[in-house]
């Protein structure tokens, strides 16, 4: 990603790869009051959050789209069911301190085999930016 984004002569792009599940976990892998964007696709692990949530700069930006508990009823994805959001928790998650831009869930339009995907999307901003 980093090199793609040299490509592009986006020169204030700085990525990070890092093992977010990898044991122990410790908050020095995503240090605080250090991120100004922070996407996540497809990726859901509860003990994360509170990690993650300290991790933004004021007016730091969250993007964040994964299953919903309803793709696993439906489609058993992901393998997992402790990996997909309950409907309304996503918004729940995001703590004190998160002004919620816009969210949504339900199903949307696969690009796989399976057709359908249900998921919980939510873009937020840190207040104080």
């Amino acid at each position: 990603v980093q090199l793609t984004a040299h490509d592009r002569h986006l020169m204030h792009v700085t990525t990070e790869v890092v093992d977010l599940e990898g044991e122990p976990f410790s908050s020095h892998v995503l240090p605080p009051a250090t991120y100004d964007v922070v996407i996540v696709f497809f990726f859901f692990f509860r003990p994360l959050f509170p990690t993650l949530v300290r991790t933004f700069k004021p007016g730091g930006v969250r993007m964040y789209e994964t299953f919903l508990s309803d793709n696993y009823l439906k489609y058993q994805r992901p393998r997992h069911p402790e990996f997909c959001l309950a409907r309304g928790e996503l918004p729940a998650l995001i703590q004190e301190g998160f002004r919620v831009l816009r969210y949504d869930e339900g199903v949307r339009e696969g690009k796989d085999r399976q057709g359908k995907t249900y998921t919980a999307r939510l873009l937020a901003r840190k207040e104080g930016g």
